[in-house]
């Protein structure tokens, strides 16, 4: 771990992405399927997945150097395995912030918050810069990979109804484009049987999202420009890293077919392309954080609240009577241990799966 200036990581990682960019290797520049995101980087010693802006640094390093591991590991632990760093191998930056309760003469100065942040750095090397370590140990930490992998896919019908629970219209009709009107908060977009595929229909269907987020009543962003001034790039460069993430996040196809080709030439309009470049990462991920906390986690807390309440119906189905709330009512009235001494034999007459008088009696005795 070093000190770290916040000025000294932004000088650091926006040459990282500038760099990326100007190659044409940025992970937001290229399509991906959602098995590609499967993998993601991760440090297998301390088990815990990157996330944020780490995680998108080290997705955009991994491609601008061509590694093959998703792995990545600190000095200390390298050493400790008993392997050593490629000569000429250089590190690459996480941070991380630590949560510190303030002095009292920090609290007299400025009392709003009891608590500080302190920005920490750490340095880290992919795997693919690692010498020295044993096929056992290889193997081991290839196993820890497969503990960290992503499996929560989303499905079609997740991402549908996660944009219907979003607090901005859509209107599909048979068009060429798609687009936002900020004015009337508004996402317009082709039929879905214009795209080549219903992932392409969605990944568009999220860019649009991330932009509706620019509204004055949400994230507040300029998105008065027109095609072809710096304004309307900037946003465009925003959109686009924010739908690479949330893809990412989703586990969905990520493919806007043409709009790729475009990110270079518009990073070309900017004046500073480095801090261009850094300030649209840092509200992308803001984008995707709007997004997940306002629609996501209430659309998937809607569906669950569906299943709870679709297995209470097949409980009160099953006692064949007509008057559901009333037998729910009944039913509750149960003494717990009832369900106990329910069978499994039970479970497979309703029809239901995973363990289903446990999830019910948790259902109807919850505190």
């Amino acid at each position: 771990m070093k000190k770290a200036t916040k000025d000294d990581y932004i000088n650091q990682i926006s040459d990282i992405f500038y760099e990326a960019v100007e190659k044409d290797l940025a992970p937001w520049s290229k399509p991906w399927k959602a098995e590609d995101f499967k993998y993601n980087s991760h440090n297998p010693m301390s088990k815990s997945a990157y996330k944020g802006n780490n995680a998108l640094l080290l997705e955009t390093l991994k491609l601008t150097k061509g590694y093959e591991s998703n792995a990545w590991l600190t000095f200390n632990q390298i050493k400790e395995l008993g392997g050593s760093i490629e000569k000429g191998s250089k590190s690459a930056p996480v941070v991380f912030y630590s949560k510190l309760k303030k002095t009292d003469e920090e609290l007299a100065q400025d009392d709003k918050n009891e608590y500080k942040f302190i920005l920490k750095k750490y340095s880290v090397f992919n795997l693919d810069q690692v010498r020295g370590l044993s096929e056992e140990k290889l193997s081991k930490l290839k196993l820890d990979e497969e503990e960290l992998a992503k499996n929560d896919f989303l499905t079609i019908d997740e991402c549908e109804e996660i944009l219907n629970k979003a607090d901005v219209k859509i209107f599909n009709s048979p068009q060429s484009r798609a687009f936002y009107m900020p004015e009337k908060d508004e996402i317009h977009l082709p039929l879905k049987e214009q795209f080549s595929s219903l992932e392409a229909y969605y990944s568009v269907a999220f860019h649009e999202l991330g932009h509706s987020t620019g509204h004055k009543d949400r994230l507040d962003r300029d998105l008065s420009g027109k095609f072809g001034t710096e304004s309307y790039a900037k946003e465009e460069l925003r959109a686009e890293i924010y739908s690479f993430l949330q893809a990412k996040e989703l586990g969905i196809d990520y493919n806007l077919e043409n709009h790729q080709s475009y990110v270079k030439s518009w990073t070309n309009q900017f004046k500073d392309k480095r801090e261009e470049i850094y300030e649209a990462v840092k509200d992308s991920l803001k984008m995707v954080e709007y997004v997940r906390e306002n629609y996501i986690e209430k659309a998937l807390e809607f569906k669950s609240e569906s299943k709870e309440n679709s297995l209470l119906d097949k409980v009160v189905d099953y006692a064949k009577d007509e008057a559901k709330d009333e037998i729910k009512d009944k039913v509750k009235e149960l003494n717990p241990k009832v369900f106990d001494e329910l069978n499994e034999s039970l479970a497979a007459f309703v029809g239901i799966e995973s363990n289903p008088i446990k999830k019910t009696k948790d259902i109807l005795f919850q505190a």
